[in-house]
């Protein structure tokens, strides 16, 4: 049986997640996932990132400054 009160994920691209943070590139996105700052996986030849996780790192850049 599944549970089916799970959260949900929301997964988008690096390039996706590029526009968010306003990178012109992916390859901070990349960094960010390997250094674990964001949630994310390789998949194939696309990396996917955890939505959430891109907006959890910007509240804390922004609580840091």
């Amino acid at each position: 049986m599944y549970n089916t009160n799970a959260d949900k994920v929301n997964l988008i691209t690096a390039q996706e997640a590029a526009k968010i943070l306003r990178q012109n590139k992916p390859d901070k996105i990349y960094l960010l996932v390997r250094s674990k700052c964001l949630s994310g996986f390789k998949c194939g030849k696309r990396w996917l990132i955890d939505e959430d996780s891109v907006y959890k790192y910007i509240n804390r850049c922004l609580l840091n400054q």
